[in-house]
Order: C-alpha cells, then sequence, then structure tokens
C-alpha cells in the first residue's frame, strides 16, 4: 500500500507539472461550480422551509456563508482573467475561496448544532480530494490548517471535549481523504493513459506507426499556418514505384513488410521532430520545418534512393521510389504546398522513376 501511494504520489506529481495550465483552469472552473452548487442547495432548503414549519432564528447564521457564496459565484468571472490559467494564482484563489465556504458553513452548522459532534467539516475535508487536484503534500498540509482554525472557531462555542472530538474526527478524515486523492487521481491517470492510447491510435498508420493521412494533414496545417514571413518549409512526397506489383507477385504480407522498412528507412534520414506521415497506400510524406540546403535535400533523398534499393527481403530485392520534394519560403499553405510537390513527383516519375525532383517556389 505504501509503495503505491509513493508511485501514485509520483505520477501524479509529474501530471501536474506537465499540466500545470490545464490542472489550473480545471480547479478554477471547479471552485465556481462548487460555489454556484451551495447558492442551489440554499435555494432548495428556503424553498423547503416554506412547506416545513422550522425556528427560522436558529439557521440566521448560515446567511453570512450563502451571501459569500453568492458573491463567489458572480465575482468568479472577473477571477477568471486575473488568474489566468496560472497554477499559483488558482491555488491561491481556490485556497482563499474554500476556506472561507468550508470556515463559515462549518462554524454555523457547529453553532446551530453545539452540543453534539460536527458533521460539515468532516465532510468537507474528505469532499475536497474529490474537488481540488494539487501536489498531496500541499493539500495535506492545507486541511490540517484548516482543522486547526477550525479548532479555535468552535473553541468559542463548543466545550473543550467536543473540540477535541471533532479534531480528531476531522483528522482521521484527513487520512482517508490522502487514500481518496490517491484513488480519484490514480483513476484519472489511468483514464488519461487509454485516453492517449486510444488518441495516439486514431491519429497513427497501424502498419507502419507514422500519421496517417488525416493527422499528418492537420498537423501540417498547423506548423504551416503558425511558421514566420519567410520560414522555410520543406515537403516530401515519396511513391513506391511499382508497388502493386509487389503485392500481386509476392503476396500482401511482402507487400506489408516493404512498406514497414520504408517507413523505418525515411525515419532514419530525418530528425525525430520532422512531421511523417503515410498518406496512402504506397504514399509516405515527409514536413521539415526550417533551412535546409540544397545539397542536404539531394543527399537524403539519395540516401533513401539507394538504401531502399538495397533491401531486399527473402522473395523480392530491387525496390525503388520516386520522391517529389516541393520548398518554400513565401507562405504557401499545405494544400498549396502538397500541389507543388505533388508536380515534383509526377516529373520524378516522368523522367524514369526511382528518382528526385524539386519545386522551389
Amino acid at each position: 500500500m505504501i509503495k503505491k501511494l509513493i508511485d501514485v504520489y509520483i505520477d501524479s506529481a509529474y501530471y501536474i507539472d506537465n499540466n500545470q495550465r490545464k490542472v489550473a483552469r480545471e480547479n478554477f472552473l471547479v471552485a465556481g461550480d462548487m460555489a454556484g452548487f451551495l447558492v442551489f442547495l440554499s435555494l432548495i432548503f428556503t424553498l423547503i422551509s416554506f412547506i416545513v414549519p422550522i425556528d427560522y432564528s436558529k439557521y440566521l447564521l448560515y446567511l453570512i456563508p450563502i451571501i459569500l457564496s453568492v458573491l463567489v459565484t458572480i465575482s468568479h468571472h472577473f477571477f477568471e482573467k486575473l488568474v489566468g490559467g496560472n497554477m499559483l494564482r488558482t491555488r491561491i484563489y481556490c485556497y482563499l475561496v474554500y476556506t472561507v465556504l468550508i470556515l463559515t458553513f462549518s462554524y454555523a452548522d457547529a453553532y446551530v448544532h453545539r452540543e453534539v459532534r460536527s458533521i460539515l467539516f468532516p465532510a468537507a475535508i474528505l469532499v475536497i480530494s474529490a474537488l481540488y487536484r494539487d501536489y498531496l503534500h500541499l493539500i495535506a498540509l492545507y486541511k490540517f490548517v484548516l482543522i486547526i482554525l477550525f479548532a479555535v472557531l468552535e473553541y468559542s462555542i463548543k466545550t473543550p471535549r467536543l473540540v477535541i472530538i471533532d479534531a480528531a474526527n476531522a483528522i482521521l478524515f484527513l487520512i482517508v481523504s490522502v487514500f481518496c486523492y490517491v484513488t480519484v487521481m490514480r483513476a484519472s491517470l489511468i483514464s488519461k493513459e487509454e485516453n492517449e492510447i486510444l488518441m495516439e491510435k486514431s491519429q497513427t498508420d497501424l502498419l507502419t506507426g507514422l500519421f496517417n493521412k488525416l493527422s499528418f494533414e492537420e498537423k501540417s496545417k498547423e506548423l504551416l499556418n503558425d511558421r514566420h514571413i519567410g520560414a522555410k518549409a520543406t515537403l516530401f512526397i515519396f511513391d513506391l514505384d511499382n508497388f502493386k506489383e509487389v503485392n500481386d507477385r509476392y503476396g500482401h504480407q511482402v507487400g506489408d513488410e516493404v512498406l514497414k522498412t520504408f517507413a523505418e528507412i525515411i525515419k532514419s534520414y530525418f530528425h525525430p521532430t520532422d512531421v511523417f506521415g503515410r498518406i496512402g497506400g504506397d504514399e509516405f510524406m515527409v514536413l521539415v520545418m526550417g533551412e535546409m540546403g540544397k545539397e542536404f535535400v539531394e543527399t537524403r533523398c539519395r540516401s533513401v534512393l539507394h538504401e531502399f534499393k538495397t533491401f531486399r527481403t527473402e522473395e523480392a530485392s530491387g525496390f525503388s521510389c520516386s520522391i517529389g520534394i516541393a520548398e518554400d519560403t513565401k507562405g504557401l499553405n499545405f494544400v498549396d504546398m502538397y500541389n507543388l510537390a505533388d508536380k515534383a513527383l509526377y516529373q520524378a516519375k516522368a523522367d524514369g522513376k526511382g528518382c528526385f525532383f524539386i519545386e522551389r517556389n
């Protein structure tokens, strides 16, 4: 159990470190939703009070936290601009909101029920684990400080014995909340991992592991649209020559082996940050952002052509491909660059296949 706790602590800390803006945004929204939910519950309670006769004077103290909840709900959108997705500012805002609302509601509850144990405060300590995401040690420290503050407030309205009992209950709930936090974070991390796997499967070509056509186009459009004026982009189209004959003569199993090998070849001659895609049965593309000299382009193409030509399976050998290259520094979009590279590919095919041709804009 201790090992599992440590593992989740490390994993959750890593997740928060790498997703601070997202976590901050979620925490901020949940804090506002909680305040709105408390206002909603207060309205329900008010409506019920008209049906069931009760002594209103006992519950007047609840007006303070209710008014505070309304103020938090109203001002939430204003603070959204101030917080701006910053983890530290969001943490301060959420801790202030939770502290004010939890202590005022819990104090009102303790005042109304002065002769019995507090129920609302320990429950709030537990619920925070499901509402707020942060580093485990910070949440535990925050809850401990909250328990001390509540004990000080209770001391003025309850007997010392009940204050000690309430504090002990709250500490017990704090310990339970740590395990609740571990469970919530573990489920969240597993769900995130599963979503990432599904996302990766939906974006990649299962045979080669490269981007599929749709994902390659989306990624390429994003990079091309974001580049600075004058920045260079180079788009390569690789088309395997006479690949249908390979499938017809040697079978699809050999054809699949050829496709996987070719994907590995182009990956080995380009940088990992370049964008790779299989956009058709025997057609591959690579997008390179940034400066790339003419000699460098030609050397890469010759290396790919040579290695693919010398590759052989048990049954087949002597493969070739044609390469169309589009170079641009004038801010062409993806469609225009694709058309330019396709034009170059057509010229490479016309020149006898097994070669490359460059179109420059």
